[in-house]
């Protein structure tokens, strides 16, 4: 488990992290991470009336509040269960929505040069986390994707649509034997 200095680099290490390391959000990380989790990405903004921290580690994305009325409130989501993230830009602030199974969340008030680069992190971190799943193995410094395993699935995901475009699989039955093919099941 990291120690509260080792969280506050890796938030040092993203370009205007707006001092959220020194946050009371960040003071609880130390306590909800694994041993190798590492902090990528944070934005802060607003929902159900609450200032909130949405940080993406990478394994999960971790939404974090504390008032100093109540104990910290604390939402995870692993990203491996993320069906869909996106970012909206309005004239003051952005928002970012995401969707884990069936439950969509909504963060307003993102200061707007955030809520793309969040975003953007996270969709990196999720095709790693495919890419990882699929071949079974890290991607390396060169991106080696250990080629016959990663060809093999590939193979069959295009069997699986041609089945699918010729109607013998219905969008459902290829959404779940795509996960299993990808090992999300």
């Amino acid at each position: 488990m990291p120690n509260l200095q080792e969280v506050q680099s890796q938030f040092a290490k993203f370009a205007d992290a707006n001092n959220l390391g020194e946050s009371k959000e960040a003071e609880q990380l130390p306590k909800l991470l694994g041993d190798d989790e590492r902090v990528l990405a944070a934005v802060r903004g607003v929902m159900d009336g609450l200032t909130w921290m949405l940080v993406c580690t990478d394994g999960r994305l971790l939404l974090l509040e504390e008032t100093a009325a109540r104990n910290p409130i604390v939402r995870e989501f692993p990203l491996k269960r993320l069906s869909s993230i996106q970012y909206y830009i309005g004239l003051a602030h952005g928002e970012i929505a995401f969707t884990v199974g069936v439950v969509r969340t909504q963060m307003k008030n993102v200061e707007k040069k955030h809520a793309a680069w969040f975003v953007g992190m996270v969709r990196r971190t999720c095709n790693e986390l495919t890419h990882n799943r699929s071949v079974g193995t890290k991607i390396g410094p060169e991106g080696d994707l250990a080629g016959p395993v990663m060809d093999d699935v590939i193979g069959k995901l295009e069997r699986l649509g041609a089945l699918r475009d010729k109607g013998l699989l219905t969008d459902d039955e290829y959404t779940r034997h795509k996960w299993r093919l990808l090992g999300d099941s």
